[in-house]
């Protein structure tokens, strides 16, 4: 088949234009002209696998290179929690009553937070805890994450695949937003990973929802798991969102990052896109004694 897309990677070294397949790294070529260096790489693709219309695509700058993947992205995590005064559900079909994860879409209820934490923090979770009685409290996972104005202000720019909702205190307009995507991607396995090393964060499968969890360690990132499939971002989007298992993340293409003008007192971990070598997901995922959380 012709008129594949193939993601190259582009460096340019003291004026020097470096290219490089990331399917094959055998195919490689550098040069002054980026063109011709464009068609040296066609040319060699040609000899690969015979397709005469390959299309190009360039990795944007600053997305490292692993041996397992790209370090495409950033995950901004949150550094503080807030409850919430809800107690209508947040979610269209409920909370799973055994591993108390979120089933469905968001519902049209807006967030009202209990309290406000000191200071001005970018990132907030929430505990969703629905109460339903004085000694029955419904907790809610993954976390939901909102973010200061300040921040989405910066860094979202008339995004129409997402939502972007007031968040309340005690009623009235914080300075918070709670953003809603039409898509969410879950986290991937790796090949090289260990499901078992941890003595509770063990990879899971709930038997009455078929919510399936990954939590694996590996050695280059230890217990970071935000690692995606490939194939999930090919286009290589300015943001995505992700779901971690404890919360949904909302992450930034690096060199987008970068060049972010906004206070960058903001914890964030490296988002793995995988290569399809490296996905991998484990045979079998049992349930838990008991649900702890």
């Amino acid at each position: 088949m012709e008129g594949n897309i193939y993601l190259c990677q582009k460096k340019k070294v003291m004026g020097i234009y470096n290219l490089e397949l990331l399917d094959n790294p055998s195919i490689k070529t550098k040069g002054l002209n980026l063109e011709i260096c464009k068609e040296d790489i066609c040319m060699q693709i040609i000899e690969w696998n015979g397709d005469g219309e390959a299309v190009l695509e360039f990795l944007p700058d600053g997305i490292k290179k692993t041996s397992i993947g790209l370090e495409s992205y950033v995950s901004l995590e949150y550094n503080d929690s807030v409850d919430i005064l809800n107690i209508n559900e947040l979610y269209t079909i409920g909370i799973c009553p055994k591993c108390k994860y979120a089933k469905g879409k968001r519902t049209n209820e807006i967030l009202d937070l209990e309290f406000l934490p000191s200071g001005k923090k970018m990132i907030l979770g929430i505990n969703a805890k629905a109460k339903k009685d004085k000694n029955d409290f419904n907790r809610l996972f993954p976390k939901i994450t909102i973010y200061h104005k300040e921040l989405i202000n910066a860094i979202i720019d008339n995004e129409k695949s997402i939502e972007i909702r007031e968040v309340f205190y005690k009623g009235k307009k914080s300075d918070y937003l709670e953003l809603i995507p039409k898509d969410i991607i879950k986290n991937s396995g790796c090949k090289i990973a260990d499901y078992d090393k941890h003595p509770f964060l063990k990879s899971w499968r709930c038997s009455k929802c078929g919510r399936e969890e990954l939590h694996f360690w590996t050695e280059q990132y230890q217990w970071n798991n935000n690692m995606v499939d490939i194939s999930k971002v090919s286009s290589f989007p300015d943001i995505i969102f992700m779901d971690t298992g404890l919360h949904i993340s909302l992450c930034i293409r690096k060199d987008i990052w970068q060049n972010i003008g906004v206070n960058k007192r903001i914890l964030t971990e490296p988002v793995i896109v995988l290569y399809k070598e490296n996905i991998d997901y484990p045979n079998h995922l049992n349930e838990p004694e008991q649900f702890e959380w």
